[in-house]
Order: C-alpha cells, then structure tokens, then sequence
C-alpha cells in the first residue's frame, strides 16, 4: 500500500510525463521527417536523438547521432522560422559547440541565404538542406522545395488572436491563472469565452498543472518562446500599428506621460530596465489617450518616422515591479526579436534572464 504522499508523488510523476508527451511528438515528428530526407540524399544511418539535452550549461533541444558517416549535431528545431529570428539563432549557435543544425519544417529560399551567410546548417521537412562537415568531406546545399504542411498540434486557438491576449496575461505573472476566468478575461480584453478555451487548450496540450499549491504553468521557456513568434505575425499586425515623427528628443524622460494610459516598448523600455542600449525606435503601446499623447509631441505621420505606436491590449495588470510606464518584460522581450538585429537581440536575452525566468 502507498501512503498519502508516495500516491501523490506517483501522480504528479505521471502527470509530468503526460504533459511532456505532446510537445516531444511534435519534435520527433520534425526530426524524423528532416532527417528521412537527409537519408535519402546520404548513406546515413541508425540515427538516434536525444532530446532536451544540455550542453555547456546551454538547453538545446535535442543532440543527434549517426552510426557513421556524420559526427553528432547539436540541434535546434523550430516549428516556425522567420527573417527576425535568425539573429537570435546566430547567438544560440555561438554558445553551443560545433556541429550545430538547425531542423524545422520550412526554411525558404531568401532565409535559406541569410542562414548560409551564417554558417547556420540547417535541415526541412521539406527536403532543403545545408549541411557542412570536413572530416569526411559533405557538402549538401538544397534548396527550393515547399513546404508540404508536416501535421502538428500548435496551429491551434492558443496561437491566434485571442488566445495570444489571454496567454500574454498568463506569462506576465504566475499567479494569474489561478484568478477567476472573469477577471482574467478582463485584464486580457477578451470574452469569457476565449479565457475557457485558452485554458482548455493548455491543458489538453500539456501546458497545465495541478500541483498541492494550486494550477500553475508548465514549461513557462517553451510557451515564451511561443508566444514570442506567434506575437510578431499573429498579434502585432492587428494593433494597428503606425509611424510617427516628433521633433522633442528624449521624449519619454518626461514624467508627466506617465499621468497618461502610454506604456514604452521596445527599445525605448529595453534602456530603461538595462540602461544597455541607445533606442533608435521608439515602440508605444496606447489605449484612449493618443489624441493627448499626440498633441504633446507634436507628432507628424511618417512612415519611417521614430515613433512606433500600437494600440494597448491588456488592462490592470498585477504589479510586477515593472517601472510605471513600461510595458510587461514579455512585451518589451517580443518587441526587441521582431524589430531584430544583433544588439536587441543581446539585450533581449538579458531582458529574459532578468525578468522572465525568475
């Protein structure tokens, strides 16, 4: 017989696993069928993963082996691939020892380019690849398949629209899922609908846990990273996003914005939270006070002006220890990795360790 405490430990054991078990299929999944088309190129065999390794202290996701012929890989898979995140891939392959591969499900022609201009190889379940490796001599440059749609579990309501606003108010603090679904829908700016199927596609997808000390979030990396690159293609667009110019420098030292509903982003809060980096942008989030906000600048449209304004999308957030008028470190960490460049992306990752793995 078990007592009390081994049951339960034998149940949050199974859960754990459980949880685990969705995201590791849609890796696999990836890998089996990048690396099926690697085989049919090049006589490789008994290919091995593991996943979730560590290396030097650095997480990847998985390290690949081969009976023979190639030297082991220490991967990355990406479930999506765009331009902006190519920068950070860059610095993730300077942190992990060579050989390094990229595997995800599409990798297009102009980002094919820009990755062999990093020396990033990489590998499609499409069937584009390029792989580099001296000793024995491979040199594989494919490119120009499309993609054909490997089936996975992330093109779900969790990543759209509505289910990026409540997910935002769940990564912003801890503690929020376990508010009522009433409040959480009013900090997200959603129907109380949208919270209970938010919900229910975390749980079904692992990302739910019921632990002794209430509901909490699983795998809180994997979901930022999530979120992250869903926000720059899903989320962003529909803030009605537009450029304007002033001619007031510094505009944001001034603390009477802050008597108003204007949240900085990007750039301009990156300064604030490390004083690590000179904005060229400035990135705002506004609710109903950009009529103010705008006399006060004297803002002019401008396509390629400095001042980036989007709308607000969350309400009356908890506090976070955030200075006023700086919008979440999530926020503030998606902005820096859509707007890309080496140095965003830097100061991006202090951002992460500070404020968002804590």
């Amino acid at each position: 017989m078990f007592t009390a405490n081994e049951h339960a430990k034998i149940l949050n054991a199974e859960e754990r696993q459980n949880n685990m078990r969705t995201e590791k299929y849609t890796m696999e999944r990836i890998l089996k069928e990048a690396f099926d088309h690697l085989k049919g190129v090049i006589p490789v065999e008994g290919v091995r993963y593991k996943l979730e390794a560590r290396v030097d202290d650095t997480f990847i996701d998985a390290i690949v082996e081969f009976d023979e012929l190639l030297e082991p890989y220490h991967v990355l898979v990406k479930n999506e691939l765009r331009q902006e995140t190519i920068a950070a891939i860059a610095i993730l392959k300077e942190r992990i020892p060579n050989p390094f591969l990229l595997v995800t499900k599409h990798v297009t022609p102009p980002i094919a380019e820009r990755l062999k201009k990093q020396n990033i190889q990489f590998l499609d379940t499409a069937g584009n690849m390029f792989i580099v490796q001296n000793d024995p001599g491979v040199f594989i440059n494919i490119v120009g398949y499309k993609d054909r749609g490997i089936a996975t579990f992330d093109r779900v309501r969790l990543f759209r629209n509505a289910g990026l606003r409540v997910l935002f108010v769940l990564l912003c603090n801890r503690h929020i899922i376990r508010q009522p679904y009433r409040e959480i829908a009013k900090m997200a700016g959603v129907a109380l609908g949208t919270v209970g199927n938010t919900i229910t596609d975390l749980r079904e997808y692992g990302y739910i846990s019921r632990l002794r000390e209430g509901t909490v979030l699983n795998r809180r990396k994997v979901l930022i990273d999530r979120w992250v690159d869903a926000y720059a293609t899903e989320l962003r667009p529909k803030l009605n996003p537009r450029r304007f110019t002033t001619e007031l420098p510094k505009w944001w030292k001034n603390k009477n914005f802050q008597a108003i509903d204007v949240y900085l982003g990007g750039e301009v809060a990156a300064e604030e939270l490390t004083h690590y980096l000179h904005p060229e942008v400035a990135t705002v989030y506004i609710g109903d006070d950009f009529p103010e906000f705008a006399r006060a600048l004297r803002l002019r449209k401008d396509d390629q002006g400095e001042v980036n304004v989007l709308d607000k999308f969350w309400h009356a957030l908890p506090d976070d220890n955030t200075p006023h008028g700086i919008a979440p470190p999530l926020l503030v960490y998606a902005d820096l990795h859509a707007t890309g460049g080496a140095r965003n992306i830097e100061v991006a990752e202090m951002i992460r360790e500070q404020f968002l793995e804590k």
